[in-house]
């Protein structure tokens, strides 16, 4: 329905203006507008103005239109599968683009090389993106630049690069808290507590999660502070503090959202069950030793 709807709009704005220049302006910068929100619907008005209108735009039109294509590409997670149209755009940009638009692209085609698999020239596009950036420009995109560096850092977590991981999640929070995002900035602090638990180092796991956690509640979010727990199981395992995993077990079970109605949890999110028996071995395993050791020093 939504779809429709924005279709049917595209149709009125391109009937309502004599010129063609303006036509396709109009209809840009209203898909701009709806990138964030109904990507999916921007891609639908994009092909259609594509289709109807690409004999009669400017090539800084066009140039615009793939660009914001891409973006709502990249929003609705559909991948990328070559990188001829993205690099034409960004060559483009760097001749004719704002500070802006050039960041832009060049993220963008990172994000290309992202889904083709090509981790070191994802990487590179994602640095070329940053040195484009004008921060001491007051309108300044740090909202774009905090996704640079969250794309960065999911990258070197994929490659088991942690300390690289946590340094690109640093930046990526200063610029989230910049753009006023303040939601993002938990997140990140999030990704970063449950970094160092890849790293064993749980102490700091637990410090950033508890105080997530509290950051996460005082906004409504308890289902997030509820997913945010479950990943502290573990380190309380490791720690022997049994009690403790054990309620964060029944909080996660009970308000994360992961589990159906019968118990089984959702698809994807299996690896809990290994935290869960090794829960059940720990305990079987401190009975039975607290138990001989009772026994023996009687």
């Amino acid at each position: 329905m939504k779809h429709l709807t924005h279709i049917i709009l595209l149709s009125v704005v391109l009937s309502l203006f004599g010129c063609s220049d303006r036509r396709a302006t109009s209809v840009l910068n209203h898909a701009d507008s709806l990138l964030s929100t109904h990507p999916d619907t921007v891609l639908v008005m994009l092909d259609s103005l594509r289709a109807e209108r690409s004999s009669d735009m400017s090539r800084r039109q066009k140039m615009r239109l793939e660009l914001l294509r891409a973006d709502a590409q990249n929003k609705a997670f559909v991948n990328f599968t070559t990188d001829s149209v993205m690099r034409e755009v960004t060559a483009y940009y760097d001749a004719h683009g704002t500070a802006q638009e050039r960041m832009r692209a060049h993220y963008l085609l990172g994000c290309t090389y992202r889904d083709m698999g090509d981790a070191p020239r994802a990487l590179e596009c994602y640095h070329d993106a940053i040195d484009k950036a004008d921060t001491t420009s007051a309108d300044c995109d740090y909202k774009l630049l905090s996704r640079v560096y969250g794309q960065m850092a999911g990258l070197y977590r994929r490659q088991n690069m942690l300390t690289q991981s946590i340094e690109h999640l640093d930046k990526m929070q200063v610029y989230s808290l910049l753009s006023g995002d303040t939601i993002s900035f938990i997140i990140t602090q999030d990704q970063i507590g449950s970094i160092y638990g890849l790293m064993n180092n749980y102490d700091s796991l637990l410090a950033i999660k508890n105080r997530v956690v509290q950051l996460y509640k005082s906004r409504g979010l308890y289902t997030h502070a509820a997913i945010s727990l479950g990943t502290t199981i573990y380190a309380y395992l490791a720690n022997k503090d049994y009690l403790q995993a054990k309620r964060m077990m029944d909080i996660y079970e009970t308000k994360s959202g992961h589990f159906h109605t019968n118990g089984d949890i959702a698809k994807g999110k299996e690896i809990y069950y290994y935290t869960k028996g090794s829960y059940y071995l720990d305990i079987q395993k401190y009975v039975f030793t607290t138990s001989y050791y009772s026994i023996f020093c009687e």
